[in-house]
């Protein structure tokens, strides 16, 4: 057998020998005057910059720590792509995550969804240096030397530098290290107290996602989200926006980043309702008097923002159109659902061009609603184009004659 040279050792395990910005340039085939730049003027190098709508802060890389950052995106790509990482689906090439959450999710008896409070503006120097130290063999001089190329100052405290070339990889090794791995042990332990249950992980980011299916027992759900709250808290990050929602929930769809997950596709109930109000109220009062009340609900500081939709006409304008891109969304998800939707704003449409025509469409001719209850309501809405001892028929015949006649 040949004998291994000192080459052969670094070529498989470089990690082990990145110590001070001379190797790294050796290791990385970079110049060492790019990562010297990076480390002494990292606040010349980098410049703030808001995400269009304000919420968050990243901080774009320029010259040669640029230069530095690419040169790093081999090796932190290299260090995610072990099959134990597999669960982890965020920056990484070839996957196709609607596909892929369509194809692994669906049909899946119970998901339990949770969020990690701001998880990339949390991340800092320590959790960097530590990750890379105790879980991919890193020195510890190579770690920190590496962490300060992957961080910034923010005040105090030097965090993840997010916008850099290499910033989703890093989140992506220090969610691995610091409880990726301790979710799955706590997932095994479950599982092997209820033999029969199937289950599936995944992690895209700062979501967090379980699939359950088969039997388990009826505590497991809260076992779970129990010990993933402590896991965190150890870790120095918080959850929030937990949801647990079975298959068969009549009111909740199973959703993973915005996909609809059920075996039968469907559309939360209450979100449904919503926009079938919307419309119901267009159909009744009219698109101007529902447009005034859907932008005043808007917080003062969001209706600022709206200062070009003050005249009625854009305000009605601005509602058809919010209104058809959320029957878009429901259509896709349940034919069924969006195509009462279409029929409401069809309706509604027409009351605008004409109540009397709105109304004979509605009750005589029953083209644009399937529900024969929403009949006497809308009579009752539109009274006011009628004589007040009119009866329904008497009023649907006067209305037959003005159709005929226009």
């Amino acid at each position: 057998m040949k004998e291994r040279s000192f080459s052969d050792e670094v070529l498989d395990h470089p990690n082990k020998f990145i110590t001070d910005y001379y190797t790294q340039a050796a290791m990385l085939n970079t110049w060492p005057h790019a990562i010297s730049d990076t480390l002494h003027k990292k606040g010349e190098l980098v410049y703030r910059k808001k995400v269009e709508g304000g919420k968050r802060t990243v901080y774009v890389s320029m010259g040669s720590r640029r230069t530095a950052q690419y040169a790093l995106r081999p090796l932190v790509k290299e260090l995610q792509s072990g099959p134990e990482m597999e669960h982890i689906w965020y920056c990484k090439e070839g996957v196709n995550v609607r596909q892929a959450v369509r194809e692994y999710f669906t049909g899946w008896k119970l998901i339990i969804h949770f969020d990690i409070v701001k998880y990339f503006e949390n991340i800092d120097f320590k959790h960097v240096k530590t990750a890379l130290r105790d879980s991919f063999n890193f020195t510890n001089s190579g770690a920190k030397l590496l962490a300060r190329q992957m961080t910034v100052h923010n005040g105090k405290r030097m965090v993840l530098q997010t916008g850099s070339p290499i910033s989703g990889e890093v989140s992506n090794i220090v969610g691995y290290h610091f409880f990726d791995r301790k979710i799955l042990r706590l997932i095994e332990k479950l599982r092997q107290e209820n033999p029969r249950m199937l289950h599936r992980f995944m992690r895209y980011g700062d979501n967090v996602i379980l699939a359950v299916d088969g039997e388990f027992g009826i505590d497991m759900p809260e076992r779970y989200k129990a010990g993933c709250r402590e896991i965190m808290s150890k870790a120095r990050f918080r959850t929030h926006k937990w949801s647990t929602t079975y298959s068969d929930s009549p009111r909740r769809a199973q959703k993973i980043l915005g996909i609809v997950v059920n075996k039968q596709a469907r559309i939360d109930n209450e979100k449904f309702q919503k926009v079938r109000a919307t419309l119901f109220n267009c159909c009744t009062n009219g698109s101007e008097s529902e447009a005034n009340r859907f932008f005043s609900e808007f917080p003062t500081s969001v209706w600022d923002m709206y200062n070009m939709f003050q005249q009625m006409k854009m305000k009605k304008e601005k509602l058809n159109s919010v209104m058809r891109g959320k029957i878009a969304y429901i259509n896709d998800v349940s034919r069924k659902q969006g195509l009462q939707l279409q029929k409401l704003l069809a309706a509604s449409e027409l009351f605008d061009r004409s109540p009397a025509y709105a109304v004979y469409k509605f009750a005589k001719l029953n083209e644009f609603v399937e529900n024969p209850s929403l009949w006497p309501g809308l009579f009752t809405a539109l009274k006011r184009y009628t004589d007040n001892n009119e009866t329904l028929d008497a009023y649907l015949d006067r209305l037959r004659r003005i159709v005929e006649n226009s």
